[in-house]
């Protein structure tokens, strides 16, 4: 059986850029935001973690209770609320609020509270020796670290600057509030 590694964050975290990056061992398989490719995303997950050692969901839901796996190694990328609401606004094209984000800062206290998590400060995100740091911690290992690779995915800047049509439709923003609303109610 493979071990799970949890990305979560707010959105706009960098959570998308960790999913890339993960992808770079070459035995784990990394998804970004897999609930909204599969309604069945954690039955998916169990049968990735039976073909592969390393199985990545790196997402701005991991830190719901329904949605947090115990065994699962855990990252939280530490964004400030503010500049994710404003860059998600931006990219978008919404008008989320920043009440909308005090729930979540709630639910994202607990979790860390309550769990053992590697935090990562979104400034300091885009730098070798802290993803070197996240690559330990997730793999117990640098095996298969390349700095070379890691300084050539930074310069590329991988973010969403022109989102696909679904995404400008609010079809996937309104399938993680729908998830995310579920797991508070459940809460």
């Amino acid at each position: 059986m493979g071990k799970l590694i949890q990305i979560t964050g707010l959105p706009r975290s960098g959570t998308g850029f960790m999913s890339v990056f993960l992808s770079l061992h070459p035995v784990c398989v990394a998804y970004h935001e897999l609930i909204t490719k599969k309604d069945d995303y954690k039955d998916f997950l169990e049968s990735e973690l039976l073909t592969n050692k390393f199985v990545a969901d790196c997402s701005t839901y991991g830190y719901f209770p329904n949605h947090s796996y115990p065994e699962a190694k855990k990252v939280f990328l530490n964004r400030h609320p503010i500049r994710s609401k404003d860059s998600a606004n931006k990219v978008f094209n919404t008008n989320l609020q920043i009440d909308d984000y005090v729930k979540h800062l709630n639910a994202i206290d607990l979790w860390i509270a309550n769990n053992k998590v590697h935090i990562v400060d979104f400034n300091k995100l885009f730098n070798v020796d802290t993803l070197k740091q996240v690559w330990f911690y997730c793999f117990d290992s640098l095996a298969y670290f390349s700095e070379e690779k890691v300084e050539n995915l930074i310069s590329m800047n991988i973010q969403m600057q022109n989102p696909t049509e679904t995404i400008t439709n609010g079809e996937i923003l309104r399938k993680i509030k729908k998830q995310l609303n579920t797991s508070l109610c459940q809460q």
